[in-house]
């Protein structure tokens, strides 16, 4: 078995199905310094232009060795609470993560390692953990949950992202470009179900390259939602970390809240919930005919994680 000798983790998957509470939860460890989405066009650092950049794309690889081999270079944004000299400060500084960051490898006697939660480094993953540079832990959410989720937040996504990503296409989506040319075309859930197909598509591939290395874990939100503490506790094993009482003290807090299925008001991340009902509240807010044509779309790829009974067409 090849061994990723990395202490460093990469936590990804398709936004909305678990990775920042994955990230939260692995915090909790003490044992790592934590980055959000570090990957993400236009938030992260410089030089990324598409959401779900893939590495065979354009630089792409030089960002991600930037990154891990301590040069990256961040983007400085003037938030709209910022005055005018709170921005200029920053852009002489850096925002909290460039400082985070430099302090980081700086820091000479460095006992802790990175743990990035990016689900934007989905295409990224492959070389991240081929490179050793991270164990990488991919996520991987019943395609339902993920549309009722994306729905709930009015979130959409343009799927200019990937056509201009000519590597992109070539390697993974020669049977999808013209449904992806399409996109424009579809309904809002053909187009998340499409969406949900092409970042599994990457997945399965991928897994099926690494599946048997350490340090390769592809885990099941729904997994985490039906028993937390015993899933936390088998993937520290896996991770070969410890299971720290800061972390079972956070899932005790925040997947036992009886009763509480979505977020309050336009919260983005609401961690405090009821985990065991969440995992198949979509049931309750779909038609068939919804379930049907978001079926249509992803069973290729989606009958290797889930069995159809789960659709209840």
């Amino acid at each position: 078995m090849q061994v990723n000798t990395s202490k460093n983790i990469l936590i990804t998957g398709a936004p909305r199905s678990g990775t920042t509470y994955i990230g939260k939860v692995l915090e909790k460890n003490n044992n790592y310094i934590y980055f959000h989405e570090p990957f993400r066009a236009n938030h992260g650092m410089h030089g990324i232009n598409h959401r779900f950049p893939f590495a065979q794309s354009f630089n792409y690889t030089e960002i991600v060795d930037e990154f891990f081999n301590g040069d990256a270079k961040f983007i400085i944004k003037k938030h709209a609470k910022n005055t005018i000299w709170e921005y200029y400060i920053k852009k002489l500084i850096g925002n909290r993560d460039k400082i985070k960051y430099r302090n980081y490898f700086n820091d000479k006697k460095q006992s802790k390692s990175l743990l990035l939660k990016d689900p934007f480094a989905s295409f990224l993953s492959d070389y991240i953990f081929s490179k050793e540079y991270a164990k990488v832990i991919t996520v991987v959410r019943h395609p339902m949950a993920f549309y009722c989720s994306l729905k709930q937040k009015k979130s959409d996504f343009d799927f200019k992202n990937f056509l201009g990503q000519k590597e992109l296409i070539e390697v993974y989506f020669k049977d999808e470009v013209a449904l992806i040319k399409n996109a424009h075309n579809l309904t809002y859930e053909e187009r998340i179900a499409l969406l949900w197909k092409c970042i599994n598509k990457v997945f399965t591939a991928v897994e099926n390259k690494h599946r048997d290395k350490d340090g390769w874990l592809l885990v099941k939100h729904e997994d985490i939602s039906t028993s937390p503490i015993d899933f936390f506790q088998t993937l520290c094993n896996r991770l070969q970390i410890s299971f720290t009482k800061e972390m079972e003290q956070f899932i005790s807090e925040t997947s036992y809240n009886k009763g509480k299925i979505l977020a309050e008001g336009n919260i983005w991340h609401d961690f405090k919930r009821d985990s065991s009902a969440l995992k198949e509240y979509w049931k309750q807010v779909v038609t068939k005919e919804q379930v049907q044509r978001i079926y249509n779309i992803v069973s290729e790829i989606a009958d290797l994680y889930y069995d159809k009974s789960s659709w209840q067409l």
